[in-house]
């Protein structure tokens, strides 16, 4: 196998893996914290998946080639903090807040990795 073919292997490992940590692990660490600090309740079903879908359409416009990923990834982050404003989003400002840190660093640290 030639070079190439390693590292696009890895690539692919660094976009899966980080795919998995800003939706499962983000989720499950949010919530410990907004559980300990604000005393919130474990997310619905729909509120859980809705994020995590969020949160990996944010990590994954950030890795787009070019500026279209931060460009991008900038307006989805605005759209769901006005749609959390709206109340349209059933889930507390500190997940979005928290969720969308977590997806725009790990985004960016892939994105550097990668290209």
């Amino acid at each position: 196998p030639s070079l190439k073919q390693y590292i696009l292997g890895e690539k692919l490992l660094l976009v899966v893996n980080g795919s998995l940590f800003v939706t499962y692990f983000v989720m499950v660490f949010i919530h410990l914290l907004s559980r300990d600090f604000f005393g919130k309740s474990y997310p619905s079903f729909d509120a859980k998946y809705l994020t995590m879908l969020y949160r990996l359409v944010f990590f994954l416009l950030f890795l787009l080639p070019s500026w279209y990923g931060y460009v991008l990834g900038v307006s989805w982050g605005v759209s769901v903090i006005y749609y959390n404003r709206k109340k349209l989003l059933d889930d507390s400002l500190f997940r979005v807040a928290a969720g969308s840190v977590f997806a725009v660093v790990l985004g960016i640290i892939t994105r550097i990795l990668i290209y």
